[in-house]
């Protein structure tokens, strides 16, 4: 995850600067700033996201990047696949999304988490079962991944 708060960061500072800059050079009001500053915020938050190329399964997105639909059989893997999320500081659908997933594991360990800004990870599913739930999303980063060690078994989640 530290790779994912580096690439925010960065973006961060340099959507600062850009914002200073043009808030001197330009007529923006404050709310203007704003809705673009956050903008930014989630298309840098969708850049975290593990790309579908190096995904063990299939996404397919939703309305933004916090919302869609994932499906993986996984044999043997190791790895942490951030699935869904973003940075954005309101997001526009509102702040709740709807998390429905299943995991049907044959061996090793996997663990469906939700990461919401410095707050300690919610795990939402372990292993194997069924989970369903509607979460509150916090204005800053927040994402759904799932973490497996050694992992066979099939995956499926929908984030409305």
């Amino acid at each position: 995850m530290n790779h994912f708060f580096i690439r925010i960061l960065s973006l961060l500072a340099t959507v600062l600067a850009v914002c200073c800059i043009l808030s001197g050079v330009t007529a923006c009001d404050k709310d203007t700033i704003l809705q673009n500053y956050n903008k930014v915020l989630q298309a840098g938050g969708e850049l975290a996201l593990t790309p579908d190329a190096a995904l063990q399964g299939t996404r397919v997105p939703g309305e933004d990047g916090y919302t869609g639909s994932y499906t993986a059989a996984y044999h043997d893997f190791s790895g942490t696949e951030i699935l869904f999320g973003g940075t954005a500081l309101k997001r526009t659908a509102g702040d709740t999304v709807t998390v429905s997933c299943t995991l049907s594991g044959t061996g090793g360990h996997a663990k469906v988490l939700f990461r919401s800004g410095n707050d300690a990870p919610k795990t939402l599913l372990e292993d194997s079962g069924a989970f369903s739930e509607t979460l509150t999303l916090p204005a800053g980063s927040n994402s759904i991944e799932i973490a497996l060690t050694g992992y066979s078994g099939e995956f499926q989640i929908t984030v409305l």
